[in-house]
């Protein structure tokens, strides 16, 4: 494509004519069908240009349901591309936000699994057309084939050029592709890939998700969403902004995001029925990401968290994936059949349970080491046996005694032989050994034992049962020991 052809496409989308940024819109989808046109695109410097030109979505209006489908699948198509996403600005994040917003609008929030069964209003653009263009006549007819003609192009063109799973190019929203491709930017800028810069230096992307607009966006599709992929997305767009700065965080802790994050945690058990991805774990461990940056040395969120009842979840998740401590087993509980692997295992290779263990207790030392209402709280509620929680007597330090005290077992002479002047053992029998033994259990009672020290902190009825549930674990072993070596006599 020539520079003056691209200028006049782009001066055509960003008209203020919706005819003309409608014909701009499906040229320009067209011009960046091919894998080598935005390669040519790249090279003659006209990315940066169309990328920011992706702002044009905070003044188009919803009825321009064939326009917004357009910019939704270029920046889709070429975000795809991972070259293209050190050209993503500030304009073109803020222009993907805009076109997202109606996920979280009460009439529209809506996935492309439930617009689907509509025909004519998913291929069109969205369910907003029903809506918007509810009109009678030859003329209003006439229209509506135009548009889902139009649609029908936009979405070939999408299903040849772009990847959009997990959605399916028939059917997706526009506000589904915009979400997808600012995803795709983050996870290519979030996982350390480099790109070279204009003065041949290796550069690292990061994208601007820190206004208050754009944040109130990514938090009303949370709120509002169900269970779903845009609702995964979302969440983990908000991690990244919630990591980004002090001001982010701030701005983030508000009531209904908090107790959108402490509902997800809590419903962990009822999203365990979902049969199709995306998995309730990985729904769960967002959110759960999302509650930890949130909370992190941050009072103000910690005791919004707690007022909306996030203790109970904890504790329940916590007890789920933890040992079962009636069997005296040291394995991890796998998630249901159906949401893992082989192995209990998740599609990317990581151990569920490990991960949404580490992350509980990561969100609880959070609570805990700022606020001494949540360490009474933490401290005085028991983990039942099925994963409820209640008021009690402290059973909550027992428990991640235990906790510590069964993982440590394992590698507890391993830790002990650089003490005894062991310097170097032989390499089959190194091997060995630390194959009857996972690493995970040492991270686990490094989590377990500085939440155990929070709970301790400042509160000496806390350290004294943690003192009395060693000290009873110690002799209930030395006199185990005994009755074993008699019967051995």
């Amino acid at each position: 494509m020539q520079s003056d052809e691209l200028d006049y496409l782009i001066d055509g989308l960003q008209s203020g004519n919706a005819v003309a940024r409608k014909a701009s819109g499906l040229g320009l989808v067209e011009a960046i069908a091919t894998p080598r046109s935005r390669f040519l695109l790249r090279l003659s410097g006209g990315l940066p240009r169309l990328l920011a030109a992706m702002a044009v979505a905070e003044t188009t209006s919803r009825e321009e349901v064939v326009t917004r489908l357009c910019l939704a699948t270029i920046a889709v198509t070429i975000i795809q591309d991972r070259a293209n996403i050190e050209h993503v600005s500030p304009a073109t994040v803020q222009g993907l936000l805009a076109l997202a917003s109606p996920l979280g609008d009460n009439e529209t929030g809506g996935s492309s699994n439930e617009s689907s069964s509509n025909g004519a209003a998913a291929k069109s653009g969205g369910g907003g057309w029903r809506k918007k263009h509810a009109l009678g006549g030859s003329k209003a007819n006439a229209l509506r084939s135009q548009v889902e003609d139009e649609g029908m192009v936009v979405r070939e063109h999408l299903r040849r050029s772009a990847r959009v799973a997990p959605y399916q190019a028939e059917t997706v929203l526009p506000e589904e592709l915009a979400l997808l491709a600012l995803q795709r930017a983050l996870s290519g800028s979030k996982n350390g890939r480099s790109f070279q810069g204009a003065n041949g230096q290796s550069q690292r992307q990061s994208l601007d998700l820190s206004s208050s607009a754009g944040l109130a966006v990514l938090v009303r599709i949370v709120t509002r969403s169900q269970h779903g992929w845009p609702l995964l997305h979302a969440l983990e767009l908000l991690e990244h902004a919630s990591s980004q700065s002090v001001e982010s965080q701030q701005l983030l802790s508000t009531g209904s995001l908090l107790a959108s994050l402490v509902s997800l945690v809590n419903l962990e058990g009822a999203l365990s029925s979902s049969s199709s991805p995306p998995w309730p774990c990985d729904v769960v461990g967002a959110a759960l990401r999302v509650l930890i940056n949130v909370t992190h040395h941050n009072p103000t969120a910690v005791g919004m968290a707690l007022q909306q009842g996030i203790v109970p979840p904890l504790l329940a998740s916590l007890r789920k994936h933890n040992i079962k401590l009636e069997e005296g087993a040291a394995e991890w509980l796998l998630e249901e059949e159906g949401e893992t692997g082989e192995g209990g295992e998740d599609a990317s290779g990581a151990h569920p349970s490990f991960d949404l263990s580490l992350l509980t207790m990561n969100a609880l030392t959070n609570c805990v080491e700022i606020s001494a209402d949540a360490r009474d709280l933490v401290a005085s509620s028991i983990i039942e046996e099925e994963g409820g929680v209640g008021g009690g007597d402290g059973a909550t330090i027992p428990f991640l005694a235990t906790l510590v005290g069964r993982r440590a077992a394992a590698f507890k002479q391993e830790l002990a032989k650089p003490l005894e002047g062991a310097a170097s053992h032989v390499a089959e029998e190194s091997e060995k050994e630390a194959d009857e033994w996972p690493v995970e259990d040492l991270v686990v009672c490094g989590y377990a034992s500085l939440l155990l020290g929070c709970l301790v902190r400042d509160r000496p009825d806390n350290y004294t049962t943690l003192q009395v549930t060693v000290a009873t674990k110690r002799e209930f072993r030395q006199k185990k020991t005994a009755f074993a070596y008699l019967r051995k006599l």
